[in-house]
């Protein structure tokens, strides 16, 4: 009998370790599934994130392609004030003029201000020749009571290389 109440003291030993096994497991599972909800929630977060990433990655690209522009925009804009653009508005001709005329040469619209350069190779009569510009004023200048100013006309006794006009926005005319 003594075996068998041995035997009874290790199944209650044993019996009661399976129930703190039980016990532990139980618990554990339930570590487990808090840990399994908390990275469910987590990589939730993960995908609103980087949903955020994306939108901003594209609001960069954008905002990128506009700083390029404004630095073109600059670009030319410091041209324009550093009186580095210029074109060409009438190409190299022979322009006959009336003796103290004021035939118009050429017309074009400036967009800022500038000068005008008039540039002269031969001259028939220099003596009855005047050149000079006419400026209608554009929008963005404040003329006051002035609706247009005429520059000129100058007349010279010998052939110019050029004659140089300051000019403001608005549509100039080249006379002779």
């Amino acid at each position: 009998m003594a075996n068998i109440s041995a035997d009874r003291s290790k199944i209650a030993a044993i019996t009661s370790a399976y129930s703190q096994a039980n016990t532990t497991v139980a618990s554990l599972h339930g570590d487990v599934s808090q840990r399994d909800a908390q990275v469910a929630s987590l990589q939730g977060n993960v995908t609103v994130l980087q949903g955020d990433v994306d939108g901003l990655d594209a609001q960069i690209s954008g905002l990128e392609s506009t700083v390029s522009t404004l630095q073109s925009q600059v670009t030319a804009l410091v041209s324009i004030t550093s009186l580095g653009e210029s074109s060409i508005v009438l190409s190299p001709q022979v322009v006959g003029a009336q003796p103290i005329s004021s035939q118009v040469v050429v017309s074009f619209v400036a967009n800022y201000s500038g000068y005008v350069t008039v540039s002269m190779s031969t001259i028939s009569d220099i003596a009855n020749l005047q050149v000079g510009i006419l400026i209608f004023f554009g929008s963005s200048v404040n003329a006051g009571q002035y609706s247009s100013e005429l520059v000129g006309p100058y007349s010279s006794m010998s052939v110019p290389d050029s004659l140089v006009f300051h000019a403001t926005p608005g549509t100039i005319s080249v006379y002779a």
